[in-house]
């Protein structure tokens, strides 16, 4: 199926035929239990608007790029190329800022793009050298995006790279398109050559937007075949050329006046030749593909690693040194020395002899080395805050505390782990941590859902793929509520209705769960034995701030065992008839 015809079902399929109580499919927009019908339909029609605007603008604006200025279908595609884009950029300005994730960049290129199309278009339709009302208020718009970048910016104590990177090239960029419209009102006008590229400039940068913005944001709506090749990153890298190009043209008129029509083709085969027509990055793996297209993450991994949660104090950074590194996994091998054993376990061996007392050990299998992520060993999951610790409040900190603390009152008392309803060291998560044994996972994929089985506790985390709309409130469990979509070559899975009773246990301590907690996981198959696990945990009630983690998950073999325990296993009654006998002979109180 072509792009464009893929472009139209999904803008068709966004209309709903009925109105129930659901997430926006595609903009995540969220709507309560009392919205009403008007509420989906007028989101749906937005977002019909806004992909059918961008497809047509799109596809124009490389009809008017192409075609020979000034002519008849050079005007054409202009004049609908502006009204396409207006629309696109104008329903994206509005929307995004209401979508549930943070959407400052998306905001802003909607906004960028709306005042680049709109100074583009008065600027060939002002007489030259006039200047009016529209171009001094208009140059408001690229002083505030400038201005709003920059205080964003430094206001981030530890910002995502790739975010603060973007902030300072829309800002640079704004501040650059407001000079130029301050320059231009002090002069009273733009004539000549300065008038057309100023024209120029403008619509090829907006259409630079729109472009990336699909092509390179939306990799999930393009064939699986083209991702990563010329078809992919041709379109954007054309508008660039050709800008330039139209700009130099302008410029200098007498060169290319005497390469005659062969400039265009010339310009098109720059496209070409300078891009391979395979991956952008020859080093960049990507994905085998299940039936349905998706990137293939199906098989059974292990976290297994001494790499904690938070980092100990014994480092001064993310990554170890040879002699950290040496000092931690030697530690640590000591300390659990006698727990652990190389030799499998012989299935014919007899019953131990019975003996009157036994000591409580457990049979550690876990890799003893820290992770090690890029070839670089880590000495934290978490990356942001830098420090390594979780950015507890107050009463994140009570919360974890006393979700830690052992009773032996009633049953309800027991930590969850006990009494069988999460697993030792919280594998489940989410997110998933690492432990000491049965740290295993196996994935599997169908094109509504996908699935992670978790070794330890026989837990299975249902991921849906298509619903994602997250049921009420009220509605909790241990391990939330789930629902993904695909970016690319990455899965990214979002999880509420955490329960506030669950405790996230870790090498070097855990957290809590609050009826606000909000968690974003992403799977990124990076080798044929290897999968970067991302997460962040937002939660304003327990954490000062959102913070990241990241950690590898490596292929294991198989198969994977079945884990036998259950809630009200024996062990409970035990545990509490203990504690009153205790306490009967005078022991402490528990």
């Amino acid at each position: 199926m072509g792009l464009l015809p893929r472009i139209m079902l999904l803008a068709i399929g966004a209309i709903p035929l009925t109105a129930p109580r659901r997430q926006h499919p595609t903009m995540n927009l969220q709507f309560g239990p009392d919205a009403p019908a008007i509420a989906h339909f007028a989101a749906s029609a937005a977002l019909v608007l806004h992909i059918g605007g961008g497809a047509v603008g799109m596809t124009t604006g490389m009809v008017a790029m192409l075609a020979p200025k000034g002519r008849p279908i050079h005007r054409l595609a202009g004049h609908i190329f502006f009204v396409a884009m207006l629309i696109m950029s104008g329903i994206a300005a509005v929307v995004a800022p209401m979508l549930d994730a943070e959407q400052w960049t998306n905001t802003t290129a909607a906004v960028f793009t709306f005042y680049l199309t709109a100074t583009a278009w008065a600027t060939v339709r002002r007489r030259p050298g006039e200047v009016g009302w529209f171009e001094r208020i208009a140059v408001m718009i690229p002083l505030g995006i400038a201005m709003t970048g920059l205080i964003h910016a430094l206001g981030e104590a530890t910002p995502k790279e790739e975010f603060f990177a973007t902030v300072y090239v829309f800002a640079a960029v704004s501040a650059l398109a407001a000079v130029c419209d301050v320059l231009m009102i002090r002069r009273g006008g733009v004539t000549g050559a300065g008038r057309i590229t100023r024209h120029t400039w403008r619509m090829g940068l907006a259409l630079f937007i729109a472009m990336g913005s699909f092509f390179l944001g939306q990799q999930e709506f393009l064939p699986a075949w083209s991702r990563g090749t010329l078809w992919q990153y041709g379109p954007v890298l054309a508008v660039v050329v050709l800008s330039a190009f139209w700009g130099a043209r302008v410029r200098f008129s007498g060169l290319f006046r005497s390469m005659g029509r062969g400039a265009v083709p010339l310009a098109l085969a720059v496209v070409v030749a300078s891009f391979p027509a395979g991956s952008s990055d020859a080093e960049a793996y990507r994905a085998l593909r299940t039936p349905s297209g998706a990137p293939d993450l199906q098989g059974i991994w292990t976290n297994s690693a001494v790499t904690m949660l938070q980092r100990p104090p014994m480092f001064k950074s993310l990554i170890a040194s040879d002699a950290e590194a040496a000092m931690m996994e030697g530690g640590f091998a000591k300390m659990v020395d006698s727990l652990i054993s190389t030799q499998p376990i012989d299935p014919t061996a007899p019953a131990p002899p019975p003996v009157e007392e036994v000591d409580n050990a457990d049979f550690i299998e876990m890799d003893m080395r820290l992770a090690e992520i890029d070839g670089q060993r880590r000495t934290s999951w978490i990356i942001d805050p830098p420090d390594g610790r979780l950015p507890f409040t107050e009463a994140g900190r009570t919360a974890a505390k006393a979700l830690r603390r052992d009773s032996y009152d009633d049953p309800e008392g027991r930590p969850l782990t006990e009494r069988c309803l999460t697993a030792i060291g919280s594998p489940e998560g989410p997110p998933m941590m690492n432990t000491a044994f049965n740290a295993h996972y196996q994935i599997l994929q169908t094109p509504d859902h996908v699935a992670i089985l978790v070794e330890m506790n026989r837990d299975a985390r249902i991921i849906r793929l298509k619903d994602r709309a997250h049921p009420h409130g009220a509605v909790r469990s241990w391990l939330g509520d789930s629902v993904g979509w695909w970016e690319g070559e990455t899965l990214v899975v979002e999880t509420t209705n955490l329960s506030a009773r669950s405790y996230v246990g870790s090498l070097g301590g855990g957290f809590a769960h609050s009826e606000r907690t909000r968690i974003i996981e992403r799977f990124t198959r990076m080798s044929k034995d290897r999968i970067l696990y991302e997460f962040q945990v937002e939660d304003p009630i327990f954490f000062t701030k959102a913070w990241r983690a990241e950690m590898p998950m490596r292929a294991a073999k198989g198969p994977i065992y079945e884990y036998a325990c259950h809630e009200g296993n024996y062990s409970l009654p035990n545990a509490l008839r203990g504690a009153r006998a205790e306490a009967a002979s005078g022991g402490p109180a528990r």
